[in-house]
């Protein structure tokens, strides 16, 4: 069936991941793994808020909350040529981010680089109560469109939410590059410029 959808991570695809980065630097690779879980865990999917989410991990570092807000936010880089590639695939197929964060975070990073119209719909974990973990946030996605799994592809460079995208008929694929991306897409037959 042809695909009418294309869904995209945005940590991690569209922009640089941030939370494993910014724990790397204040806590030991197992010890940043474990907080990442303890905290990005509970404020993706809205059971705790960005205050609290930022205050706690200042408690953790010493580093006033505001602060690490704004190193967060410095960290997101936006990967352009994904940016631009995207871009051409708008008009051929219907487009959307589907994203694990906290919502005025990402909504401000969206914001401040105008992407939110290159998008036909953002659905954030927040918002939603619920992340990639649960394959409700992909059926939500789904229903959003009006569509069936099998109409839809999901871009992500985590492999465990690829595999439940998949398990709700969703095509997907794991992004490690632009390359590679459009190379998975040629194949899938999707427009590649």
């Amino acid at each position: 069936m042809e695909p009418k959808v294309i869904i995209f991570d945005f940590f991690g695809v569209i922009s640089s991941e941030i939370a494993i980065v910014w724990l790397g630097k204040h806590f030991e690779k197992d010890e940043a793994a474990r907080l990442k879980q303890e905290y990005c865990g509970p404020v993706d999917r809205g059971d705790m808020d960005e205050n609290r989410f930022f205050v706690e991990l200042g408690q953790r570092t010493s580093v006033p909350p505001e602060i690490i807000r704004q190193e967060w936010l410095d960290l997101a880089r936006i990967d352009r040529p994904t940016v631009d590639y995207i871009g051409q695939l708008k008009g051929k197929y219907r487009l959307a981010v589907l994203s694990d964060a906290p919502s005025i975070f990402i909504r401000e990073i969206i914001a401040i680089n105008k992407l939110a119209d290159l998008f036909d719909a953002i659905v954030v974990s927040s918002e939603v109560h619920t992340t990639k973990a649960d394959a409700d946030i992909f059926k939500l996605m789904l229903d959003k469109f009006r569509i069936s799994g099998a109409e839809a592809i999901m871009i992500d460079d985590n492999p465990k939410n690829i595999e439940i995208a998949k398990s709700v008929g969703i095509q997907g694929f794991i992004f490690t590059s632009l390359p590679q991306l459009k190379n998975d897409l040629s194949a899938a037959g999707i427009f590649v410029a």
